[in-house]
């Protein structure tokens, strides 16, 4: 089974257009129920518990799949329900977000172009310009991010086209690909019609079966910002389910699409995302179940049995007993397409010309050869005439049974592997079960060292599968086996989140915010293998050499070593201690530095053995180093049964490990023991960042933690063509190799500057691989082709040996099987995959390696080979049998069988599906030129799948570190934080529900809360009390401005009227718009009072004098200016009368000369005016003026104290012990908030305050780079508190926003906008300037350790998990101290107890305790006890333990 997004919009079309209609695009007229008659798939059917929630079943139809996948809706939107007769709902919760177009590069571009040429023409450019504009600009933007032309108009088209959609789209749900093996398939395909119908229903069934496993073990929703919360989903999965046929290549592939919505119902009935990451978490487990399930049935109804099919690098693959794979799978491949092909197409040249291609020409035929031979888009067929087709192809050309013959074949074959019917179920005995058990955990160990239960369930299935045979295996028994593996035989490592115990009414359950099914296991083996290196690293021993003699053997060394690798070899030889690790990245001269580590060792007497992972790496290192190789294998095989081929170890003998990043942690440890038995010493070499180990590794990076590794920084591999260092592609290679901490890079600069990166289709890049790797060898370089699967690897090989045929390079006479089906010819290149001590190379000196690189040089009668090894030279024969099992073509090699090589160039072939380590290790291959082939599917880019593989960061963790990292994963600050804003969201939903049920009552409120807008409504309410809206009022207005009941959602029409009354309110209680906002409210109002009496007595005042016969002040001109203001505009128009020019034409000196006389005419009158009329005049001037200011302050007055009465402005405190940003309590005062919900935050703020405080004393403790602008660690008590606060609040901020932590500023550069980045840059030099004023000196280092110890005895944390009882445990025998009951691993509920946390210690005095009284106190016997956490359900008694710190 494997997991693929489906996008939103159009992505469903696939099934609907093309896959339903057999891979080509159906025509538009032709409805999907018709293809049971025509060609083509048969029609999607609906599926899964939660399809009853929208009443869907049968058939699905094109309008279903357009409303749920393309748009998010209800699949019957204008529909009515047959159970309730209601219409359906349209929205599923949230529809799926639209992006905006790509306007910043493609679509902004072509906008110009058009522009220009519009202003150049003065026209608009017309249909074929536009298009021929449009292809130009597009063609140059496709060579920038693909770094090469397009192939074809087509190509060029579809990017056009991928780059003016949206940038990004949503997801609409994931497509789950369920396909048989290729036996079953096979059998499906050519075994007749009884055959057929018994195949399908078994696969069917098991389809089902998977399905309803999934939904019953991996699916949840999500609910608060960014998925902070699981929650339960209601039924189950909404799935449809398409069926096809075949294989793009035509054969027959019997395989269901099961594409599952995005849309689920949680249990609180409301409508949710899908939380896909479990399905990807599963999914090899579902396969397993799957395939399980599909043998089962398919035994059963028709009587055959199983067989194990090996793969080469893989497990082995389950196949129905008696049908020829092998055969099946050589008769579908292209290799012998390709070479017809070519040799048609060399041919028609001869022909054409009259000569032979040269090897330029030659290149371009293959090309075209590869690209003829490709697949294309098939005609749909019936069924019926596919059937016959394959019939024709594998039984009438390839002579392979089909019909009866191919069931009777299996029938047969089950008969002779003594297989008889059985109907009853597998049992297993209890005894049985444990053995079963054991067996799975000791598999799981040799593959990793940490894994969770789907790793559990997936193997029990495998193993008790091979058990069972053809027998039903009930599922009740593969769970039974995990739930028996995972409680009696593993460790737990994920500790509990450190949450107080739940409210009943609020938050009812803790593991809504610790994820299901996410927990880790180790087992107790592995952790005691681990301990045994770390103790080793730790270990004083008597060195191999003296520094006397490594100074006499560097003099005497001839060539530069730089002065990592002196360093490096002289700790190797001089170190005293048992196990020395070193650490170095590819390129970087450790084969150097070994031999003069190998020198040192034997002239001090000593003799060195050299091993590796790989038998190839071992032999390599021995020949470079000058002495005896073998693997690391081989080494303790043979130390624990001697032989005479194994030499045992003597005291001042070294074990050197190379690649020792790949070896896994369970033979890491034995080779430690058996070095130490001999008293020997051991030293390995690799790099923790290149390939991890097969088996459970990362040891090496837990010991460089422990006991720090000898590192090699100088990268000395990459040169110019010229011999000369190229550092800045060894500068790339180091940026490629390690990732940041935090947040994200681009490692790919240096490859895109220099045209090092090419990328297009999978076909299409691996033509460009072979063209430039062909390209290399004909110019005599020695070069190397690179992909990222075997599949990818046998086509590269396949074109490289066709091309080599073609040149006449290879004589085609004589021929040998190989291990894929292949053929090899004399001079082909074949690469060897299994040790073989039997076959000798060298007069024995040598054997034949897995990974050895061999030509040709004779084919015998028999198949064998004489192969004549191509760096060394030595010769050997292969016997037939290992060749057709163990020999492949070996132009190109997979990622992992490249570790360790270095050749001239390097053309690596990625795609979206590497991780970062495996990138570094296929670009670095290559001394001068390293070239890199992007592979791209339908709608990605370059860019995008680059930046995917280099975020791919997931480590091998050594168990030790994953139990450290879980534990700083389930306290840190930033997740605590999130679950707190959480929380204080459904709080602040609880009160404005309350609130609205105040207003309509608890039923019109639950009708709202119902509905699908309730979500946007709870928004805007929110945004409304955040700016102290008076939500009471706020509800009324927008419920009371009209009807509302008769609304399909009424949530949504309440959310646009509250929107609107916001924008409405917006300017009026905006700050600046509110000058009276200091003024107390009770002032306030007897200051209306007095302005509206005053404006009273303004307007109640009597009414002037009679003026007999004088003209009213209102009618005369200048009659409204006051006497002072008169006179005054009587002096300003005579000054500018006189400053008239008499030439100016502008000249005003008539005007203003009138206005003069006007204004003296009426200062004259008034000196005229009888005293009563003159004061008259000069009141009711004053009058108008005292009224209209009158009128102002009161309605400045009046609107302040309506602001007021839609604020909420009650009087409360506001805790400020947490940042409010981090952890809110704005509103949890107001009474609307249920006290169970406040009762529940406070808990929690609680909780999360004391972690606060901790992480800052650890900040304290060891201040990073980017806390330098805090200054120094003050000694003052408020100080320091202030110190360790905000340097915690720095750390939850960076980390909230993925600023990594080699970011050396405090806040970056692209930070400085945020408001909170800018209140902690001032409170950061407020504190620095403190600290560079006060005479007092800062904490000291033994001062800042107490503090932090003291702090983390008071931080809440959880019990410890079973893993770090066992840790502990180890650790303290590695210290050489025993308990008197030590820990008994296997026990099923160790770790689980706790002891009471001890009460947070009282620092709020003025003085600070002595330096002696802290430490006395930190010495109590006692204290041990209280460094126990508590769980949230009560504490209770347990063993003591001197483990990690926990809380």
């Amino acid at each position: 089974m494997t997991v693929h997004k489906l996008s939103a919009g159009d992505g469903y079309t696939y099934y609907t257009r093309e896959v339903a209609s057999g891979d080509e695009l159906r025509a538009k007229d032709r409805e999907l129920g018709e293809y049971y008659h025509l060609s083509g798939y048969p029609p999607g059917q609906w599926g899964g518990r939660g399809a009853e929630n929208l009443e869907v079943a049968g058939t699905v139809t094109e309008k279903q799949m357009q409303l749920l996948y393309g748009e998010g809706l209800h699949p019957r939107f204008g529909e009515s329900s047959e159970l309730s007769g209601e219409p359906f709902e349209k929205d599923l919760g949230q529809r799926y977000k639209r992006f905006s177009q790509r306007e910043n590069v493609l679509q902004k571009r072509i906008t110009t172009v058009l522009g220009d040429f519009e202003r150049l023409q003065h026209r608009a450019p017309d249909v074929d310009e536009r298009r021929r504009l449009r292809s130009k600009v597009g063609a140059q933007y496709f060579r920038e991010l693909h770094g090469r032309n397009p192939a074809s108009k087509e190509e060029l088209g579809r990017f056009i086209a991928q780059h003016m959609r949206p940038a990004a789209q949503a997801v609409a749900g994931f497509d789950l690909v369920f396909s048989p093996p290729k036996s079953v398939s096979y059998l499906w395909g050519v075994g007749g019609d009884k055959v057929r119908v018994a195949i399908e229903q078994a696969h069917l069934q098991a389809v089902e079966s998977t399905m309803a496993y999934l939904e019953d073990t991996a699916v949840y929703t999500r609910r608060g910002k960014n998925g902070v919360r699981q929650q339960d989903v209601a039924g189950g999965l909404i799935y449809t389910r398409f069926r096809h046929y075949d294989s793009r290549d035509g054969d027959p592939q019997l395989h269901d699409h099961v594409v599952v919505s995005n849309k689920v119902l949680g249990t609180d009935e409301r409508w949710g995302t899908l939380d896909g990451a479990l399905l990807y978490q599963f999914n090899v487990a579902a396969s397993e179940h799957y395939n399980r399930h599909v043998m089962e049935n398919v035994c059963e109804s028709l009587g055959v049995a199983t067989t194990m099919r090996p793969v080469p690098g893989k497990r082995p693959v389950t196949e129905i007993a008696g049908i020829d794979v092998a055969a099946i799978e050589a008769a579908s491949s292209r290799r012998g397409q390709i070479q017809s092909a070519l040799r048609i197409l060399v041919d028609t040249f001869r022909s054409e010309h009259g000569y032979e291609p040269n090897r330029k020409q030659m290149i371009h035929l293959s090309q075209q050869a590869t690209l003829t031979t490709r697949a294309d888009k098939k005609h749909g067929k019936p069924l019926a005439e596919l059937v016959e087709g394959w019939q024709q192809k594998f039984g009438s050309s390839l002579h392979l049974p089909v019909g009866e013959a191919a069931l009777l074949r299996a029938q047969k074959a089950r008969k002779a592997l003594g297989i008889g019917a059985s109907s009853s179920p597998f049992e297993l005995s209890g005894l049985e079960l444990q053995s079963v058990a054991v067996s799975v955990v000791q598999r799981l160990e040799s593959e990793r060292a940490v894994w969770g239960e789907h790793h559990v369930q997936a193997e029990a299935t495998r193993q008790l599968g091979a058990i069972a045979g053809p027998r039903k295996l009930p599922d009740a028994l593969v769970f039974a086996l995990t739930h028996t593996v995972l409680e009696h035989h593993c460790l737990c490592l994920t500790a509990d989140l450190p949450v107080p115990a739940p409210v009943a009414g609020a938050m009812t359950a803790v593991h809504k915010y610790q994820k299901a099914k996410r927990q880790l296991y180790t087992s107790p083996t592995v952790l005691a293998a681990e301990s045994d290196l770390l103790g080793a690293a730790q270990r004083v021993v008597i060195p191999v050499a003296t520094h006397d003699h490594f100074t006499r053997i560097l003099g005497e060394v001839e060539g530069w070593l730089d002065e990592g690798q002196r360093s490096l070899a002289e700790e190797f030889t001089c170190s005293d201690r048992l196990l020395k690790i070193g650490i170095g990245p590819a390129g970087t001269g450790k084969t150097t530095a070994m031999r003069l580590v190998a020198d040192t060792t034997q002239a001090a007497g000593g003799r060195v053995l050299a091993v590796a992972p790989t038998a190839a790496a071992a032999t390599l290192l021995g020949q470079e180093i000058g002495t005896e190789a073998m693997t690391l294998d081989a080494f303790v095989l043979g130390a624990n049964e001697p032989s005479e081929h194994f030499v045992p170890l003597k005291p001042g003998d070294m074990l050197l490990l190379d690649e020792a990043g790949m070896v896994g942690t369970g033979l890491f440890a034995q080779a430690v023991s058996l070095a130490a038995k001999h008293g020997a010493l051991i030293r390995a070499i690799g790099d923790d960042r290149q390939l991890g180990a097969i088996g459970c590794g990362g040891a090496l990076r837990m010991i460089d933690e422990d006991e720090p590794a000898v590192r090699l920084e100088t990268v000395h591999r990459f040169r110019h063509p010229d011999g000369t260092p190229h550092e800045e592609e060894a500068a790339a290679s180091l940026v490629l190799r390690q990732a940041p901490l935090l947040g994200t890079d681009d490692p790919w600069a240096f490859y895109w500057d220099h045209h090092r990166i090419m990328a297009g289709d999978t076909e299409l890049m691996e033509h460009h691989v072979f063209a430039g790797w062909q390209k290399d060898q004909n110019a005599g370089h020695h070069a190397l082709m690179i992909a990222p699967n075997n599949a990818l690897v046998g086509a590269l090989n396949d074109r490289a040996q066709a091309y080599r045929i073609e040149l006449g390079e290879l004589p085609t006479d004589t021929s040998a099987v190989l291990q894929p089906g292949a053929r090899a010819y004399v001079g082909d290149v074949v690469v060897t995959r299994r040790n073989d001590r039997r076959l000798v190379v060298n007069r024995g000196h040598d054997f034949v390696k897995n990974n050895d690189v061999w030509i040709i040089t004779g084919i015998r009668a028999d198949g064998a080979l004489d192969v004549q090894h191509r760096d060394h030279r030595g010769t050997s024969t292969l016997p037939a049998e290992y060749v057709q099992t163990h020999v492949e073509l070996g132009y190109a090699s997979t990622i992992h069988r490249a570790q360790g090589m270095t050749y001239d160039s390097s053309h690596a072939l990625l795609a979206a599906g590497l991780d970062r380590a495996q990138a570094y290790v296929a670009t670095s291959r290559g001394r001068y030129d390293n070239k890199i082939y992007v592979a791209l599917e339908t709608g990605e880019d370059a860019p995008e799948v680059l930046a995917r593989i280099a975020g791919n960061t997931e480590g091998n963790l050594s168990a030790h570190d994953t139990s450290t990292a879980e534990r700083a994963l389930s306290r840190g600050i930033e997740h605590l934080g999130a679950i707190h804003r959480d929380l204080v969201e459904q709080a602040r939903e609880q009160r404005l529900l309350a609130i609205l049920a105040a207003q309509v009552g608890d039923e019109a409120a639950n009708l709202y809360f119902r509905a699908p807008a309730w979500g946007a409504l709870v928004h805007h309410l929110g945004n409304a009390e955040d700016q102290g809206l008076e939500i009471h009022r706020l509800v009324q207005d927008a419920v009371n401005e009209r009807e509302i009941d008769s609304a399909q959602d009424r949530s949504a029409v309440l959310a646009w009227r509250v929107e609107r009354l916001m924008a409405n309110l917006e300017q009026l209680i905006s700050e600046s718009h509110r000058p009276l906002k200091v003024v107390p409210t009770e002032h306030l109002q007897r200051l209306s009072v007095l302005a509206r009496e005053r404006h009273h007595g303004i307007i109640d005042e009597p009414i002037a004098v009679e003026t007999r016969g004088i003209k009213p002040w209102r009618r005369r001109l200048y009659g409204h200016l006051g006497d002072d203001e008169l006179t005054a505009r009587i002096g300003r128009c005579e000054e500018e009368r006189d400053r008239q020019i008499p030439s100016d034409p502008q000249n005003k000196t008539q005007e203003l000369t009138w206005e003069v006389d006007a204004l003296r005419q009426e200062r004259a009158l008034r000196g005229t005016m009888s005293e009563d009329v003159y004061r008259a005049e000069t009141f009711e001037r004053a009058r108008t003026s005292r009224i209209r200011g009158a009128d102002t302050i009161v309605e400045r007055l009046n609107d302040e104290l309506e602001v007021r009465s839609l604020l909420d402005e009650r009087e409360h405190e506001t805790q400020r012990d947490l940042p409010e940003w981090f952890a809110p309590t704005e509103h949890l005062w107001k009474p609307e908030t249920p006290e169970v919900w406040a009762t529940q935050i406070q808990q929690y703020r609680t909780v999360a305050k004391r972690e606060f405080t901790r992480v800052g004393a650890e900040l304290a403790e060891n201040p990073p780079a980017w806390l330098t602008d805090l200054g120094p660690v003050p000694r003052r008590g408020d100080r320091h508190r202030d110190w360790c606060d905000l340097a915690a609040e720095i750390l939850a901020y960076r980390h909230t926003y993925n600023i990594p932590d080699s970011e050396p500023l405090m806040v970056p550069k692209d930070h400085r906008n945020n408001p909170i980045a800018l209140d902690l840059k001032a409170r950061a030099t407020s504190l620095h300037k403190h600290s560079s004023l006060t005479t007092k000196p800062p904490l000291n280092q033994e001062e800042r350790t107490i503090d932090r110890l003291e702090a983390e005895l008071a931080a809440p944390g959880t019990a410890p998990t079973a893993a770090e009882e066992a840790i502990a445990e180890l650790r303290r025998r590695r210290a050489g101290k025993r308990q008197p009951d030590p820990v008994t691993f296997m026990e099923q509920d160790a770790g689980k107890e706790a002891m009471p946390a001890r009460p947070q210690p009282d620092d709020e005095e003025d003085g600070r305790r002595t330096l002696r009284e802290r430490l006395a106190r930190l010495q109590d016997p006692n204290l041990p006890k209280a460094r126990r956490a508590r769980r949230h359900d009560g504490p209770v008694t347990g063993p003591e333990s001197e483990g990690p710190r926990l809380g």
